[in-house]
């Protein structure tokens, strides 16, 4: 009754086997060789050479920003004191408690203890920065190098994880053009890796959560004893794709943008399946009629989906907890009800902008120019590479074989493009920083 096929994506593992070529621009019969433990040395090494230049040069480029010291002012209040607080009082009065918001000068109700401690500040930058670098200084304590290690690290990572897929999948030319890209742009990598506004975290934490995903759409059922092992081991991974959006999301606000990519995809997924009569199944094909198959086709676009919200939800829902049992204890539940106006205000002026929207041509192009930032004197001439490189990876998307690749450029170019339309039309500020996961992605895919 059941026959053993490939799912929807072809599963990572058979990366394991052998070294393939490319998303882009190389397509070649030369490769490293078909050991993964190889891939990983190599890609490692390379992104120690980038991580020695990135230390070296950090006068050149580095520096903590007075925001970004303001959070890891948090980190070191939560490492020795035990509390999620801001060194900084931004009240205009000497009371404790809530404070009023024409008291304050960022405009926001704000929670202040005696000591002129913020709980809880509102800002952009959230738990899945200031946690863990909490745990660096609890165990390595309060020095210069302690402030900086933790987004080394992060970069490092990101660079160890984007290489070894360039390598993987994309071959030599690939990780060359990238490592050159990268090289040649020091302000791109530099200065992100020593502060804690944690856009390469959050990169990091979205590439990982990408990567397990693809991992979870994949073959391996061969008989009907398999089924519930094989439903068992995709959930988790579903599962733990969506804990690290969870952990995106916590870092940067931005990034659950990537939870909606997800949903575009799987949607897509559900539309194809549907049109061409197939039932994913986790394995097996089978001809049910056509009502069965629509309800199991629903069924299971929807598991997989549930167990990515999951996933997303579990970290978001214990800070949350942990949060309100904190301040509802310590301030009361008019406490909680200020901090969750000042994450509102926060979201609507500084992070949407959707309370001060307003389109301007004039700032479009602005934006639009961001290329800039990276010492780049032709940014359109960019975009028109930029353009031609995502026609290119859609027609490689329409006629590639191997799935998971498919999905895998799906996902980061759904999120690209959302990020720009955030960016472009959206956006209040027109930072950089505010895109680099779209520039950092996008030369990854151009590469």
């Amino acid at each position: 009754m059941f026959v053993a096929r490939n799912d929807e994506l072809t599963v990572l593992n058979n990366l394991l086997k052998k070294a393939i070529s490319s998303l882009a621009i190389f397509r070649g019969r030369h490769h490293i060789g078909k050991s993964s433990n190889w891939l990983l040395v190599i890609a490692f090494l390379l992104a120690a050479i980038l991580l020695v230049k990135m230390v070296i040069f950090a006068n050149n480029f580095g520096g903590i920003e007075q925001d970004s010291g303001w959070y890891l002012g948090i980190s070191k209040n939560l490492a020795f004191r035990g509390i999620y607080a801001t060194f900084v009082n931004t009240e205009k009065t000497d009371a404790s408690g809530v404070g009023k918001i024409e008291n304050n000068l960022h405009q926001k109700p704000h929670i202040h203890d005696e000591y002129g401690y913020n709980h809880f500040y509102s800002g952009t930058i959230g738990p899945g920065f200031i946690i863990p670098q909490a745990i660096v200084y609890k165990f390595f304590g309060y020095h210069w190098w302690t402030h900086r290690i933790y987004s080394q690290a992060a970069m490092f990572g990101l660079l160890w994880i984007s290489f070894y897929i360039l390598l993987k999948w994309g071959g030599v030319c690939a990780l060359a053009s990238f490592f050159f890209i990268i090289w040649s742009v020091p302000t791109f990598t530099i200065g992100f890796s020593f502060e804690s506004f944690s856009e390469a975290l959050a990169t990091l934490y979205m590439l990982i959560s990408i990567v397990l995903l693809v991992y979870a759409m994949k073959t391996g059922m061969k008989s009907r004893s398999q089924f519930q092992f094989q439903f068992r081991s995709q959930s988790l991974l579903l599962f733990f794709s969506g804990f690290f959006v969870g952990l995106a999301y916590l870092t940067k606000t931005i990034t659950l943008l990537l939870l909606i990519s997800y949903f575009i995809l799987y949607g897509f997924i559900f539309c194809y399946s549907f049109y061409y009569g197939f039932c994913y199944s986790f394995g097996c094909e089978y001809n049910p009629p056509f009502n069965k198959h629509l309800l199991q086709a629903v069924k299971r676009t929807i598991q997989k989906l549930l167990m990515i919200v999951l996933g997303t939800l579990l970290p978001i829902v214990c800070f949350e907890l942990y949060r309100f049992i904190y301040i509802f204890t310590k301030f009361g539940l008019e406490a909680y009800y200020a901090n969750n106006l000042a994450a509102k205000l926060t979201m609507q002026r500084d992070g949407s902008g959707i309370s001060d929207f307003h389109f301007s041509w004039d700032f479009f192009y602005r934006k639009l120019i961001f290329w800039q930032d990276l010492g780049i004197t032709s940014p359109i001439f960019l975009w028109v590479v930029f353009f031609l490189t995502l026609f290119l990876a859609l027609r490689i998307l329409w006629f590639q074989k191997e799935k998971h690749k498919c999905a895998f450029i799906s996902i980061i170019l759904v999120f690209i493009v959302l990020n720009l339309v955030w960016f472009l039309i959206v956006s209040p500020t027109g930072w950089f920083r505010h895109v680099w996961y779209t520039a950092y992605l996008g030369l990854f895919i151009f590469s």
